[in-house]
């Protein structure tokens, strides 16, 4: 059976370009993509936006991760918006301010703004479609970045991968890769308060090649993704683990249970995989995905096409 990441990566044409500086691809599915730049007054956000070939009958936003991880998540999050457009929904990825193809210096991301970001870019996806509920997808921290932002869109559909559900253990992650990083290379680490003080004076630390803002830092330290969940007053909710042991983790089954008493149903998945989140990626070149990987996007195709019928 053909890989879901290759099921639709062929069969594209490149027609003549529809305007400076997007660009337009054709499938032979009769899916489109158009490839580009949107002007929020502050700078300019690149979008990729996948139209399906008969009018779409939702719509949804894909929230990637930040740094090594976005780089990491990308292939998957392309092949999901194929997916997704092949069933008749519309899909607008993009990269935050500070990030990938968009304007903005990394040092200036702060979490409050990938909200905004993520906010613009469902308002420009809304005025394409006409579609009036937007539903939200996100990967790691971009789960986080999905579920804040669907506060402006009470009720809409998430679909989360991999949401860190402690931000301390999650940054105690991206720490230890860092540490990880520089004894490979023969550094010295140094101490926890050490690092941390540097992080704090220089406003960035590199992660592996990949500069964390000390902004962006001190912003999502405290995030609850429950309390987010209960500000999006949401009602259709999707989160998928992603670990070598298919059993759900204690952490996920005490949030279903905690949502649960606020009104909350959150669906679950398990996909058999272990991702090296913040390794082997450094730069916006593709990091090929593994089958266990791919296993998350018939689920959440079949989840957002129920949620947004």
């Amino acid at each position: 059976m053909e890989p879901i990441d290759r099921r639709l990566a062929a069969g594209w044409a490149i027609p003549p370009p529809v305007s400076s500086g997007t660009a337009l691809l054709t499938h032979a599915s009769g899916i489109t993509t158009t490839v580009g730049f949107h002007d929020t007054g502050d700078g300019r956000l690149f979008t990729a936006y996948h139209e399906p070939q008969h009018g779409a009958h939702g719509a949804v936003v894909v929230c990637p991760p930040i740094l090594a991880e976005a780089i990491r998540s990308q292939r998957r999050d392309l092949a999901l918006s194929w997916e997704l457009s092949d069933s008749g929904i519309a899909v607008m990825r993009f990269h935050y301010m500070g990030s990938g193809n968009s304007d903005g210096e990394p040092e200036q991301m702060t979490f409050d703004r990938l909200v905004a970001d993520a906010v613009t870019v469902a308002g420009e996806l809304r005025k394409r479609t006409g579609v009036a509920d937007i539903a939200f997808a996100g990967t790691r921290l971009g789960a986080l970045v999905a579920a804040a932002a669907a506060v402006e869109y009470p009720g809409a559909a998430l679909a989360m991968w991999e949401p860190p559900l402690d931000m301390d253990r999650y940054y105690n992650e991206v720490f230890r890769a860092r540490t990880i990083g520089l004894l490979k290379r023969g550094e010295r680490a140094g101490s926890t308060k050490e690092m941390m003080e540097a992080f704090a004076r220089n406003g960035v630390i590199d992660i592996v090649g990949n500069p964390l803002p000390y902004s962006l830092y001190e912003t999502t330290i405290r995030l609850d993704l429950l309390d987010l969940l209960v500000a999006a007053e949401s009602r259709h909710a999707l989160i998928v683990q992603m670990s070598v042991k298919p059993q759900l983790r204690p952490a996920l089954i005490a949030l279903v249970e905690r949502a649960a008493a606020h009104g909350i149903h959150i669906e679950t998945a398990a996909v058999a995989y272990d991702e090296a989140w913040w390794f082997g990626a450094s730069g916006y070149a593709f990091v090929e995905v593994e089958s266990g990987a791919l296993d998350a996007i018939p689920i959440t195709t079949r989840f957002l096409a129920a949620a947004t019928t």
